[in-house]
């Protein structure tokens, strides 16, 4: 289905956009942990007085975040793949606008705007077009059910020597009212209606769910994305100023 396609298009761009910024933390962490294995082995070559689980531990965390480095280059290639495979570019010729994105703190409002009732769903409009069918379908044999009439027929031979009387002819067709197998046939059509139908409402019903627990579900997120951002304002500042204040007491790893 095209609304399908179009939501898988749209989760790709959403990934994509997310990995760029992973990718650009974990390669900041990359940097952190190998300036720290140097100055963890500088000390040691100057002064022989290392900590030795320390420097075996920022090892260990610099080639953890290269393989995770690894992996998040692998994946946003595929998914750059994917993208130009939808949407027809060249390859290696675009960059991601992400001008038009809807930022973090702007999710929350977003959100609490939306309707909560079922407006436009591509799959609500293929149910509601079964049910049309079959209301077509039961008017229809409705109509057949009460057809007594079939043809009317009216003839002129125009026979020579014939008398006038006999040169025309009137012939009428009509259908027999077998009930029982148009009755049938209307009462599955009745079923099938009353299954549709019920089919719809339940489907609303559980959009709707669907659309409240969802809204729940970002609304939390976006607490949880404000108090991190909160925290972590209110720590970079603190950590700068204790930092600027100890600066001169502090030793290089540290620093």
């Amino acid at each position: 289905y095209v609304h399908e396609a179009l939501v898988r298009r749209y989760r790709a761009l959403a990934e994509y956009q997310l990995i760029l910024k992973r990718l650009a933390i974990q390669e900041q962490l990359h940097l952190v942990y190998t300036d720290q294995v140097d100055v963890w082995k500088k000390m040691a070559a100057l002064s022989g007085n290392v900590d030795l689980d320390a420097l075996m531990k920022s090892e260990y965390e610099r080639d953890a975040i290269a393989l995770q480095i690894a992996e998040s280059t692998g994946y946003r290639q595929a998914l750059r793949s994917y993208l130009e495979s939808c949407t027809g570019l060249a390859r290696g010729e675009w960059q991601l606008d992400s001008s038009g994105f809807v930022q973090p703190e702007n999710i929350a409002q977003l959100v609490a705007g939306l309707p909560l009732t079922v407006l436009q769903n591509p799959e609500l409009a293929e149910k509601s077009a079964k049910l049309e069918r079959l209301d077509a379908e039961y008017r229809l044999e409705q109509a057949q059910s009460n057809k007594i009439l079939d043809f009317v027929q009216f003839r002129y031979h125009n026979r020579v020597g014939e008398e006038f009387n006999r040169d025309f002819s009137l012939g009428f067709g009509f259908r027999l009212p077998f009930e029982g197998s148009s009755r049938l046939k209307m009462d599955q059509l009745r079923i099938e209606q009353h299954a549709s139908k019920q089919d719809i409402r339940l489907f609303q019903t559980e959009l709707s769910e669907q659309i409240i627990a969802t809204r729940n579900h970002i609304a939390r997120l976006a607490q949880q994305w404000q108090l991190a951002h909160d925290l972590w304002q209110n720590n970079q500042a603190q950590f700068t100023l204790h930092q600027t204040e100890h600066a001169a007491a502090q030793g290089p790893q540290t620093l």
